[in-house]
């Protein structure tokens, strides 16, 4: 699983100053990509994605229960997929952070509502991970 990884530092102490919180997003920020989750019958996903677009960054999904998640991502020039257990330290670390880094660590996907993490939370409840 060389181009997935996640990340589980500790978030930076807020800052001293009394200056107004920045927005939900950076301001610079104008991708529109965030971590939705779904499910249908017995097949859950979740994705980094634009909304009502086919922008994706990556996509993941799993079976009820199975303990087990495909992972697939595209680049320029390259597509990638793996097959990894739920409980995968990197996806454990991702599922805690909701940080995730793929092709370079410079441009990584984060949660940055509350909805998202909770849509990332539900996913791996649903693919039974611990």
């Amino acid at each position: 699983m060389a181009l997935v990884t996640g990340c589980s530092n500790p978030a930076p102490a807020p800052p001293t100053s009394t200056a107004a919180t920045a927005p939900e997003r950076d301001a610079g920020d104008s991708s529109g990509f965030e971590w939705m989750a779904g499910s249908r019958a017995e097949r859950g996903g979740l994705a980094f994605a634009v909304p009502e677009t086919d922008a994706v960054g990556v996509s993941m999904e799993c079976d009820r229960g199975s303990r087990s998640v495909r992972i697939s991502t595209v680049d320029d020039r390259i597509y990638a997929v793996a097959k990894v257990p739920a409980d995968n330290a990197a996806l454990q670390a991702f599922r805690a952070s909701g940080k995730m880094w793929v092709w370079d660590d410079n441009q990584f996907m984060r949660a940055e509502t509350l909805a998202e993490r909770q849509a990332i939370e539900d996913f791996f409840r649903f693919c039974g991970a611990r």
